[in-house]
């Protein structure tokens, strides 16, 4: 019994899984120096999919760029124990192959991403044809004073929302500082525990190859540790490493939540870009049309000068030839008063004539029928 236990710890405490506690251990000072994700990582690295077995289950875990699972998780099935520790062992010796695992889950991701229509560009593109189909004097000021009112209101909107998503990110930090504290302690305690378990199991192996009594231990008092007491430390280690697991778990929790809330910003910053871009495209466009009003309206203010020049030239020129045309009509109206006043004394004195005529007719015939008589 006694050696079939001892047959089962050495199975699960490889020198494979030494070197990865060695690797480990050199890994746990760094985390725990830079235990917070800033946004300029988190967009350089992207986190690594690791199958990390508990309890005979193989469960897909994230784990973030900070953290390499590559402490082995020793269980009881000795066969899952072995995969874990090559898979780990892999993860140590060929870093190039997680590098091609992060750009493939970079490609995954890039290739879910949607493009969709900007909202800002929608409410520009209404306000222009509002004011298109409207009648007023100044369509350009009115279309700017729509378009800056509507900017206004998108950056006072985005401005909420980052000071939210940056509240909540700080948040998120703080709560998870103290994680990956305890999840830092945790790995090095499991370190030095399996460092210890090893150095155990090499002591039992030595007494038992030499057939004297089973003392193990460090250097000091001499230690005498029973199966039973190997089994529990063997149990205790398992439910550490239990622990270790499920700190990863919410740490991962956290980082895929944290990961949301950077894509969002992103998506925030980047819808941002798109409406600066309208702004300045709609004020380029404004520019050109009030150049261009300006250009119709100093044609227009010359032609209205030639136009007024014109008919003031014609008044004029209309009043000149009125008033020859009164002087003619006054000289004619004067030449036929004058005319029928002479016309009036003719009558008269043909008037006369013809009475004196008629008296020496008169006068006459009286005259010869006195002679005939």
């Amino acid at each position: 019994m006694t050696a079939s236990r001892s047959q089962i710890i050495q199975q699960a405490v490889s020198p494979r899984s030494v070197q990865q506690q060695d690797a480990a251990a050199k890994l746990i000072p760094q985390q725990a120096s830079a235990p917070k994700v800033t946004p300029q990582l988190q967009q350089q690295q992207q986190p690594a999919i690791t199958a990390v077995s508990m309890r005979g289950v193989t469960q897909p875990v994230v784990v973030p760029p900070n953290i390499t699972p590559c402490i082995p998780i020793i269980n009881t099935n000795t066969a899952l124990i072995s995969n874990a520790a090559a898979a780990t062992q892999d993860c140590v010796h060929n870093p190039e192959n997680s590098q091609k695992e992060e750009r493939k889950s970079l490609q995954r991701v890039r290739q879910r991403t949607i493009t969709v229509q900007s909202q800002v560009s929608l409410d520009i593109t209404a306000a222009y044809n509002e004011v298109k189909q409207m009648n007023s004097d100044d369509p350009a000021t009115e279309l700017v004073r729509r378009v800056q009112a509507i900017v206004a209101t998108r950056e006072k909107e985005w401005t909420a929302k980052n000071e939210k998503l940056t509240q909540l990110l700080t948040y998120e930090q703080k709560r998870n500082e103290p994680l990956e504290q305890k999840a830092a302690e945790r790995l090095l305690a499991m370190a030095e525990y399996e460092k210890l378990v090893q150095e155990f199991v090499e002591e039992l192996k030595k007494k038992n190859s030499d057939g004297g009594p089973k003392s193990v231990g460090r250097p000091g008092p001499e230690r005498n540790l029973s199966p039973d007491d190997v089994t529990q430390l063997i149990k205790e280690r398992d439910q550490l490493a239990e622990e270790v697991n499920s700190l990863e778990t919410s740490y991962s929790e956290l980082f895929r939540r944290y990961e949301k809330l950077r894509q969002t910003s992103v998506e925030i910053k980047r819808n941002e870009e798109s409406v600066k871009n309208s702004s300045e495209e709609m004020a380029r466009r404004y520019s050109v049309l009030a150049e261009k009003f300006e250009m119709l309206r100093r044609n227009a203010e010359e032609q209205l000068d030639l136009a007024n020049n014109e008919i003031d030239r014609l008044i004029k020129q209309h009043e000149a030839d009125t008033l020859g045309l009164r002087l003619k009509v006054k000289h004619q109206e004067s030449k036929i008063n004058s005319l029928t006043v002479s016309l009036e004394a003719r009558q008269k004195e043909l008037e006369s004539m013809t009475a004196i005529f008629e008296e020496v007719i008169t006068k006459a015939e009286a005259n010869d029928a006195a002679v005939d008589a």
